[in-house]
């Protein structure tokens, strides 16, 4: 039994359903990635009654608002955990059951599922990802300390999300879609962030657990070097990871315009690499509610002990609240 009651609350195209949903809906499991996926989520029903089978059946596009309320001691707290667009609906039997699911990104607007053909020369990633956004309907949230300059990005025959996620990675920037914005953002500035909170060993109530430590395609420095024939000039840079003091070197041979440039892309590419290097699995009874980019202090694991990012939430809530959290230790530095 929970030490503390949690109630789902579903809006359902902006109208409370939570009650006529209550004696039904068997469980509530969402997913909830720090990028390059959308959010997901699935309400599974008992449907011996057979309303999901006529007038209760969603129609898809309709959209779900999500929290949960906390009661402790007669009071109430309020955890929003998305919105959300119904993508599927399967119903089977016996026992008479349906699954509704649904996605962050919404169908209608045109971000995913359907090709574009479109070019921009000399902009910025902001001004690119603003033009989606208009075209979409949907709202930027540019955070980054940098805004890298693109000479040239064409879109030919992919979907807007496609390719937004392509000038993402080639920029070093994270992409999510989550309650209608469209966020681009650094990873780096979320892993310099104060743990939230801590898993121990010894207290917190682990179903189960996994690290992994890497040590392939793991790099002390890299070195990008970029020779313009035309001008006969040559630009080049090194980023090394402060934390090493031995490894291999990573050769990066890209177009840049400068030494700044080349030095923001020596740091990226080997954060590319290196941030997979400790990767946790941790599965969890639990009655907190998890975020993916919350930091976290892993205790008494011995040397898998740090400061941990949380990169991917999976949660289900039914009798019993269970996470299952993805993680990768914090770089330091970079």
């Amino acid at each position: 039994m929970l030490p503390l009651k949690i109630t789902p609350k579903i809006i359902y195209n902006k109208k409370d359903i939570s009650k006529d949903l209550a004696s039904f809906l068997t469980n509530v499991s969402y997913t909830d990635p720090l990028s390059n996926k959308a959010d997901d989520l699935t309400l599974d029903v008992e449907n011996s009654l057979k309303l999901w089978n006529g007038d209760w059946l969603p129609e898809k596009g309709d959209s779900l608002q999500v929290s949960f309320i906390y009661t402790i001691n007669g009071k109430d707290t309020e955890i929003p955990i998305g919105t959300y667009e119904v993508d599927e609906i399967e119903v089977s039997g016996p026992p008479s059951t349906a699954s509704i699911k649904a996605v962050s990104i919404p169908n209608n607007s045109n971000l995913r599922g359907v090709a574009k053909n479109k070019a921009w020369e000399k902009v910025t990633l902001s001004r690119i990802a603003t033009d989606v956004a208009n075209e979409t309907g949907m709202k930027l949230v540019y955070s980054a300390d940098i805004d890298p300059s693109i000479e040239r990005a064409e879109i030919t025959e992919e979907s807007y999300l496609e390719f937004l996620q392509k000038q993402c990675d080639d920029n070093g920037m994270a992409l999510k879609i989550s309650d209608g914005n469209i966020a681009i953002f650094e990873e780096y500035k979320y892993e310099q962030e104060e743990p939230v909170g801590e898993i121990d060993l010894n207290i917190t109530r682990i179903i189960n657990y996994r690290f992994t430590s890497k040590l392939r395609d793991v790099y002390k420095s890299c070195h990008v070097k970029y020779t313009d024939t035309g001008k006969g000039t040559t630009i080049e840079a090194t980023f090394t990871d402060p934390n090493k003091t031995v490894g291999q070197t990573l050769e990066i041979n890209k177009q840049v315009t400068s030494y700044a440039e080349a030095e923001r892309l020596a740091r990226q590419e080997l954060r590319n690499k290196n941030k997979e290097e400790i990767t946790a699995e941790i599965n969890l009874d639990t009655t907190t509610f998890y975020y993916a980019g919350q930091v976290l202090t892993l205790k008494n694991f011995k040397k898998f002990d740090g400061k941990y990012i949380i990169t991917n939430v999976d949660c289900s809530v039914g009798s019993e609240v269970t996470a299952r959290l993805s993680l990768r230790r914090c770089l330091n530095g970079y």
